[in-house]
């Protein structure tokens, strides 16, 4: 019962990682759009 706790910790810690290298990576190229969009207005 123990080990299917942990079990399934980990796959919720393993898919909030996920979401948060998704996050991560959607802030990344949005600043680099609006960087971008700068760039092109000088």
């Amino acid at each position: 019962c123990s080990s299917k706790n942990t079990e399934s910790s980990e796959e919720d810690l393993s898919s909030l990682m996920r979401q948060e290298v998704k996050n991560a990576s959607k802030t990344t190229t949005e600043m680099e759009d609006s960087e971008l969009d700068t760039q092109y207005l000088q």
